[in-house]
């Protein structure tokens, strides 16, 4: 097993992704979730059969996306507190995965730590919006994603289109555009990643 992302870029700046993890605190011999929030890539753990590329790209779909099977009952839908209780994990098919691999060829930066570390463009990002939007038109009413109806064409309505009424329930809170220096806190491992990318470019 190991972790595998995708950093993309643009001349300016990184797409990143303001995080919530929930630490767990001992006070009193209760037990206390403390919501921790930072900026950090897209990516994740592996499943077995997958090389690096393809659990960097599935990754980062499930991210940005959030799949879901539409409950048959579309006005449960519509409720955004039902529909957190209901939804689960769409498995995006290996075929799929391994077509966009091949059309926007990652390029391989680093592995450190157990962890493989690869770079698109913003024009890798659109490619791969477009063939995700594709993809929910032949899906349609079976899955749907965070965005809803409105799917994004372009990096600024990937930004912006973002249903952010049913945040409550995942990682990623919302996806925004880093600059590659400024003096906001990120977290660790993303530094590492942009100092490599500088590097590379």
């Amino acid at each position: 097993m190991f972790n595998a992302g995708i950093i993309f870029i643009s001349k300016n700046d990184i797409l990143g992704c303001l995080t919530r993890k929930f630490i767990k605190i001992k006070s009193n011999k209760k037990v206390l979730w403390k919501e921790s929030q930072f900026i950090s890539g897209f990516g994740g753990h592996s499943i077995i059969g997958e090389t690096p590329i393809i659990t960097a790209i599935r990754e980062t779909i499930e991210e940005i996306y959030e799949f879901i099977d539409i409950p048959k009952n579309t006005e449960i839908y519509k409720n955004s507190e039902k529909f957190i209780q209901l939804k689960k994990k769409f498995k995006i098919p290996g075929d799929l995965i391994n077509y966009i691999a091949r059309l926007i060829k990652p390029i391989f930066l680093s592995y450190e730590d157990n962890y493989y570390l690869f770079m698109c463009t913003y024009n890798n990002m659109i490619t791969i919006m477009s063939v995700i939007k594709l993809y929910l038109s032949i899906k349609n009413n079976i899955i749907s994603t965070i965005y809803g109806n409105k799917l994004p064409n372009t990096i600024n309505e990937l930004l912006i289109f973002r249903r952010y009424d049913f945040y409550k329930s995942n990682e990623i809170i919302k996806i925004l555009r880093v600059p590659y220096k400024n003096n906001i806190i990120l977290d660790k491992l993303f530094k590492k990643d942009i100092k490599k990318v500088i590097s590379y470019l």
